[in-house]
């Protein structure tokens, strides 16, 4: 299913996050959402709570409008909305998250708690931080276009299977890869975002061909 935000002079969030209601309670696993250029969603977070059957599937989201507002001369957030999607460790390698963005996001960009892959690719910009999580490969790509102006990023790879048999647990992920090819500093220059990449049992690499704060991996 979709639920598509158009074009519009100003959308509130709350508007967005009944669709999303309404479209997983069809009801649907897989959503995608896709905010169009010209669209500005202000008001607070985008949000997915999945729950079984619901929204607990593929889910996609591509933002080429605007999630919050900038002052354009100072590039300071005047509106700090984000995008946060939920996911579901219990559907598995079905629970997919795969984000673009080509646009604004000033309150935060998160996927976190999937049980398979998660994939976004920023050639936007983003304010308070770029986060992802989940049971499989992660990976975060931000393009020589794109920008990280606040916040962190942040990828982790982690999943704990108990065996009721032997009462033992074991740690499992998947391999974790982030590649900062855009700036991940203020646009001013003064304050750089720190990045990093854990992953519990598999590789964890971060590749940086841009202004940054500290790097740190770690991988079981």
């Amino acid at each position: 299913m979709s639920a598509p935000v158009p074009p519009a002079t100003s959308t509130p969030v709350g508007t967005v996050n009944t669709a999303i209601v309404t479209d997983i309670s069809t009801p649907s696993s897989d959503l995608t959402l896709d905010i169009k250029a010209g669209a500005v969603v202000t008001g607070g977070n985008i949000v997915l709570n999945p729950s079984a059957g619901s929204g607990d599937g593929a889910v996609v989201v591509t933002n080429a409008g605007s999630v919050g507002t900038v002052n354009v001369a100072t590039d300071a957030v005047t509106d700090a909305s984000g995008i946060v999607l939920n996911g579901s460790l219990a559907n598995g390698t079905k629970n997919t998250a795969t984000v673009t963005n080509n646009g604004l996001v000033t309150g935060g960009l998160v996927a976190s708690g999937f049980g398979g892959t998660v994939k976004i690719d920023n050639s936007g910009t983003i304010h308070n931080g770029l986060t992802a999580s989940g049971a499989g490969d992660v990976s975060l790509n931000t393009t020589s276009v794109g920008a990280v102006r606040s916040g962190s990023v942040s990828a982790s790879s982690f999943d704990s299977k108990f065996d009721p048999v032997t009462g033992t647990s074991t740690t499992t992920s998947g391999n974790v890869s982030i590649v900062q090819d855009g700036a991940a500093v203020s646009a001013d220059g003064t304050t750089k975002v720190n990045i990093s990449a854990f992953s519990a049992a598999g590789k964890a690499d971060v590749s940086v061909n841009a202004v940054a704060g500290n790097v740190a991996t770690s991988a079981g």
